[in-house]
């Protein structure tokens, strides 16, 4: 019935949102993240004595500072060796392991900080590197505010025209509903002393104005 279609919509609706801004919260994530390690890519060079060189701008060095303590980059070698670190230990972000072919994100547990990024392959020159990029989970307020604007942006939308539809079928099934009902009132007031051989027909009321309608029909039965 129509009826349940509108209850079923109404419950997995909030459902399937929560599920898609889950979905963008992550994509949101893992592609700020990706810009970030392609930014600090941009500024790595190999100098004319083939050493890789860091030289990051003053605004990006404000952004990784501990001060701001936010967010937090290191640059490894093929070989997992650390080459430049942001963060307050000398150390790689991520665990060690084996370093990924693409970007992939990753999620650890530094002191009382929790970090999720990615880790990044890169080429400088003609060396690869691999550029890891992290964000503090506990400074997730400004980002909670992109990831709303990005839904409403891009998934959003979907919910205006699902409202609409709720309210165009919620005037259908009331529309249905109300028709029987009107003819039963009509039926009613044909009811007199010369016409009491006339019921209330139950066959379209609906379930929940049926005992009612009986109980008319049979107190006209004892009459």
């Amino acid at each position: 019935r129509s009826s349940d279609l509108v209850a079923l919509t109404a419950v997995f609706m909030p459902l399937v949102l929560f599920w898609l801004l889950s979905q963008e919260t992550g994509s949101l994530h893992q592609r700020e993240m990706e810009d970030q390690a392609s930014t600090v890519a941009r500024f790595l060079s190999v100098s004319p004595d083939g050493q890789l060189v860091l030289d990051l701008p003053p605004a990006l060095k404000a952004q990784f500072s501990q001060a701001y303590g936010r967010y937090f980059y290191a640059v490894l070698d093929p070989d997992g060796k650390l080459l430049f670190s942001s963060g307050p230990e000398a150390s790689p972000l991520f665990p060690p392991g084996v370093l990924p072919s693409a970007a992939e994100i990753h999620e650890v547990q530094h002191g009382n900080m929790v970090i999720s990024g990615v880790t990044a392959p890169e080429t400088v020159g003609r060396r690869r590197v691999f550029v890891q990029v992290g964000e503090d989970l506990s400074h997730r307020d400004v980002l909670t505010d992109d990831i709303v604007a990005n839904f409403f942006l891009r998934v959003g939308w979907i919910t205006l025209p699902i409202l609409l539809l709720l309210l165009t079928a919620d005037i259908i099934i009331f529309r249905r509903a109300v028709r029987p009902l009107i003819q039963a009132s009509q039926d009613a007031q044909n009811i007199g002393p010369m016409r009491t051989d006339i019921r209330i027909p139950t066959a379209n009321i609906p379930s929940e104005i049926r005992p009612l309608v009986e109980a008319v029909n049979q107190a006209l039965d004892r009459l």
